[in-house]
């Protein structure tokens, strides 16, 4: 680990709207869970904005029958979480548009260590 350096969570997803109506993806949120002075805690960090066109942009329209597929990235401080924050957990969560939740697990994501 880098002090003061960034760490950058990339999830790689395919999303599939097999209904006839269209739905979306409202929210993304990377959601860190673990330990604070021995306390549970949990932070979400919102994801990142980015033009490449593989990333997919928040929120996103899924016309009915239609598949995307692309990168959900979250980048945030190390600082952030600090000593005194231990991670047990974490994983991407999203909603759609009709308020339904659902959840990735980490054993998917790739991590990539940035150094500024």
């Amino acid at each position: 680990m880098v002090p003061g350096g960034k760490q950058r969570v990339e999830f790689d997803i395919t999303i599939v709207n097999r209904s006839d109506d269209a739905n979306s993806i409202s929210r993304a949120e990377l959601e860190l869970r673990g330990q604070r002075l021995g306390r549970p805690f949990i932070l979400r960090i919102p994801p990142m904005r980015d033009s490449t066109p593989r990333v997919l942009s928040i929120p996103l329209k899924i016309d009915g029958h239609q598949t995307v597929a692309g990168v959900i990235g979250f980048e945030y401080d190390r600082n952030l979480t600090g000593r005194d924050f231990l991670i047990d957990d974490d994983g991407l969560i999203i909603e759609d548009s009709h308020r339904t939740s659902y959840g990735i697990s980490h054993s998917i994501m790739r991590d990539r260590e940035i150094e500024k």
